[in-house]
């Protein structure tokens, strides 16, 4: 007898890693517009620690700006994403938020050991030196944070730079910005200021002479987009792919030192 011939269902004599594939490829081929539209309807909001012409509020109109700003909004037309939102706050703060609120991202955060498994993290986004900075007037050196012992250092909570000193047992006193360091510093309640060499040049641009000098760098530091770690997968790889997009682009260059 003949035998019969039936079509054959090609998906089920696939493997499981080949039917994954078919899928992918699917998706690929005829899922690009439909992805396109779903993120073009979700909005993030950025956390922003002030710091001037990066990211600044307009107290009276609430209105954001800020190079730092512009790089974000390109950011998320490169991404396809809807209008982002944003909020100033400060870097313990925007931290926690991150941490804890679906849809929000801290920018221009310190990447540690401890924060890793806490965000989602795209970037770099910065790069700078790690300094402290003393009054004018200072007389010792510094050769190293050996040097710095027994004096108290000014530093933003929960940063990278308050992280390090507090490791090599040193005195952090820590408050909540840059501009409460530099007042402290100028009316000599504390030694010295550990910053962000970008950032505190940044905040001394309009401040009343005599200026903090640097007398020691301690490191680098990458500064990062830290994002909720339930942010959808989509979403956060098309924030990625514009970092990386916007970077060879050299639009960092402009938040950057």
């Amino acid at each position: 007898m003949a035998r019969t011939s039936c079509p054959r269902r090609w998906g089920s004599e696939l493997s499981p890693k080949l039917r994954l594939l078919a899928t992918l490829l699917g998706l690929l081929a005829g899922g690009g517009p439909a992805l396109a539209a779903d993120l073009g309807s979700q909005h993030v909001t950025f956390l922003l620690p002030e710091t001037p012409a990066v990211f600044m509020r307009d107290a009276a109109t609430g209105t954001f700006s800020g190079r730092g700003v512009d790089m974000l909004r390109r950011l998320a037309r490169h991404a396809g994403m809807a209008e982002p939102q944003f909020e100033q706050t400060v870097t313990a703060r925007a931290l926690l938020d991150a941490s804890t609120r679906p849809g929000t991202c801290a920018v221009g955060m310190g990447r540690s050991p401890e924060r890793e498994a806490q965000f989602l993290w795209a970037g770099p986004i910065s790069r700078a030196e790690l300094v402290l900075l003393a009054r004018a007037d200072e007389k010792r050196l510094f050769d190293s944070l050996d040097d710095a012992r027994n004096l108290s250092i000014g530093a933003i909570r929960n940063s990278v730079a308050a992280v390090r000193l507090r490791a090599q047992n040193l005195q952090v006193e820590e408050v909540s910005d840059d501009a409460t360091n530099l007042r402290k510093l100028q009316a000599q309640r504390i030694d010295l200021w550990a910053a962000n060499a970008f950032v505190a040049r940044e905040e001394m641009r309009n401040a009343v002479p005599p200026l903090p000098k640097v007398v020691l760098s301690f490191g680098l530091i990458e500064t990062f987009i830290a994002c909720h770690p339930q942010m959808d997968p989509g979403l956060f790889a098309a924030i990625r792919q514009a970092v990386a997009m916007l970077t060879r682009e050299g639009v960092f260059s402009t938040v950057k030192p």
